[in-house]
């Protein structure tokens, strides 16, 4: 599946932004970390801190993946409502999926608060909107299960609703939990995170310079 297009949006907007040198020798380290987007950038930023070595591996320069593709919009929500996703797998672990997505945007804006530069993080609210009357009912349960799980959302009505948009909806949830950033922004995302984490040990692996990463099983 392709997830850019030719011409990814940030690489148009920002450039390459910093790229790793090649590894070139053998390395040793506690961890090994695949990919080298913000995903790996942010378990390299994790693992760090935890006190182990590590190496960022990644046949691409940094960010190059599906990061350069990003929508730079991070919300609690999953794919799946919590009323369905309960359904699924039981209320104890979607409640659990969900707690730990909303830790994760609070996780995320600590970590840019401590990069040395701005990745453009900001906080901001979202709507997710109904799109015909029978998806009302289902929408205000939603909310209401958010509620009793302590997750930031808000029902509003039709009349609710076009007091602060200029479309017409039979109903939405409101949260204020949502944040947008930059992965290109003052260099990468991603690179700032992994600059972060030099001192212990991170390289970047290219596809000109392949190595052999032995696993213990």
């Amino acid at each position: 599946m392709d997830l850019t297009s030719p011409h990814a949006f940030w690489l148009l907007r920002n450039g390459v932004g910093e790229v790793a040198p090649p590894l070139e020798g053998d390395r040793s380290c506690d961890v090994a970390v695949i990919g080298a987007g913000v995903t790996g950038a942010l378990v390299v930023n994790a693992v760090t801190e935890a006190g182990f070595s590590v190496v960022a591996l990644d046949r691409r320069h940094p960010a190059h993946g599906s990061t350069s593709a990003s929508t730079a919009l991070l919300q609690y929500e999953l794919d799946a409502p919590l009323t369905e996703l309960s359904e699924k797998v039981g209320a104890v672990r979607a409640l659990d999926a969900y707690h730990a997505t909303a830790d994760g945007v609070r996780a995320i804006e600590r970590v840019c608060s401590s990069l040395g530069s701005p990745v453009g993080f900001h906080r901001r609210t979202t709507l997710y909107y109904a799109s015909t009357a029978r998806d009302v009912p289902a929408m205000r349960e939603e909310c209401e299960a958010r509620q009793r799980a302590e997750l930031p959302c808000e029902f509003l009505d039709r009349k609710a609703l076009k007091t602060i948009v200029d479309f017409n909806a039979p109903a939405a949830l409101l949260t204020v939990s949502a944040c947008v950033l930059k992965p290109w922004s003052h260099g990468l995302l991603a690179s700032g995170l992994i600059v972060l984490a030099w001192i212990p040990a991170v390289f970047m692996l290219h596809r000109a310079n392949r190595k052999r990463v032995p696993a213990l099983r």
